[in-house]
């Protein structure tokens, strides 16, 4: 960089600095700037500058102390670089932004890349690139292009990503939304979030509205949320919701307590509960059950670990262990191992391996093929659910 080195303190008015030039402060508290300070091109500040605003009109600028500003800090064809911390009422740079320190401004928009190494405090922010917050976070809004990295913190409102959004630490957020994958390695909690791709959730994830996942999603802990629908894989620890489907797989470690449940592929659990109903159209693996006072399998499901419904209903060429219900109906070519039901419905070629036991009606088809004969019972063992 070739310039003047001008050493400067207290300025009455505005200040205009050629580029090349390096501005080195009098004193110890720094550069004193009541007008705008306004660069021309590469330059630096060896100490800490304060203004009412700042324009760099193209190239690149270091400040080794604190930026203040009172009003704007402007690049549109520039980059800056604070040391220190940089606080403004607003902050746009075409370019890139690196902040040694923390940021604190009303709005900051990034053309290209920000970086900051303390903590973000902003009403909103706008990258057109990726940010990386390296210190905790609060902010109303955040919008991105490409990716940002928080460490955790508060979004109020909402964080816009168009394609990678990574938290390493626990957020408190209104609404998440991202193109394609969210991760985050601390407790979430927030109002709703939604990806086009994968979500990976390293600890419990909290939504009080809704959950939209057009991949894969994964959650260590407990998912907690009214509605869920995924287009995909959803892996969770544990999960509580009110209406949720799945369009492949639902693998949840533990219980599932849910209002209404739908899977279009293979639900594994080591047991569920459903306050209205479950439809399920490919297998069913659990360990303790599956209870709902609807429950319906899809055709030629498989189902292991028992069923407990209100009406339980198998479609055709389903197969199911030990069922329990008010009303079981077995469709065509069926296959189940005991029936313990007020009201039994057995369609044509359906097969009962063991025991069929029921306290009210009894249909059984021609067909049908009965490994011992139907015992009307006063009372039916209890279910395991």
């Amino acid at each position: 960089m070739r310039g003047r080195t001008i050493r400067v303190g207290k300025v009455a008015g505005d200040l205009k600095v050629e580029h090349g030039d390096v501005l080195v402060p009098e004193g110890p508290e720094g550069i004193q700037v009541s007008g705008e300070v306004a660069f021309e091109g590469d330059a630096a500040v060896e100490g800490s500058l304060s203004c009412a605003s700042l324009m760099l009109r193209r190239g690149a600028l270091q400040v080794q102390g604190d930026l203040t500003a009172s009003g704007r800090v402007e690049s549109s064809h520039g980059s800056i670089r604070v040391a220190r911390n940089l606080s403004a009422r607003e902050v746009e740079v075409g370019r890139s932004l690196v902040v040694g320190g923390n940021l604190q401004a009303d709005r900051a928009e990034l053309g290209g890349r920000l970086e900051v190494n303390g903590a973000t405090t902003v009403r909103t922010l706008e990258a057109g690139g990726s940010i990386d917050l390296r210190g905790p976070l609060e902010a109303e809004s955040i919008e991105v292009g490409g990716r940002i990295v928080l460490m955790g913190g508060k979004v109020q409102l909402q964080v816009e990503v168009g394609g990678i959004l990574e938290v390493r630490g626990p957020l408190t957020f209104g609404s998440l939304e991202a193109g394609g994958k969210i991760s985050l390695q601390g407790s979430a909690q927030g109002d709703r979030l939604e990806v086009g791709g994968a979500l990976d959730a390293g600890g419990d994830l909290t939504l009080s509205r809704s959950l939209e996942v057009g991949g894969m999603g994964s959650v260590k802990g407990r998912l907690r949320c009214p509605q869920i629908e995924v287009g995909g894989l959803l892996r969770s620890d544990a999960l509580e919701c009110g209406d949720i489907e799945v369009g492949g797989k639902l693998e949840v470690t533990k219980e599932i307590l849910a209002t209404r449940l739908e899977v279009g592929g293979k639900l594994t659990a080591d047991h569920g509960v459903a306050k209205e109903r479950v439809d399920v159209g490919g297998s069913i693996e659990t360990r303790g059950g599956l209870k709902a006072p609807r429950i319906d399998v899809g055709e030629d499901s498989r189902v292991r670990g028992p069923l407990i419904g209100g009406t339980v209903t198998l479609d055709d060429e389903a197969e199911a262990e030990d069922i329990w219900g008010e009303e079981v109906r077995l469709e065509r070519k069926t296959v189940v191992r005991n029936i313990y039901a007020r009201d039994v419905d057995i369609g044509r070629k359906a097969r009962v391996d063991g025991v069929v036991q029921y306290t009210g009606r009894l249909n059984v088809d021609a067909d049908a093929r009965l490994a011992s004969p139907p015992q009307k019972v006063a009372q039916l063992p209890n279910a395991p659910l």
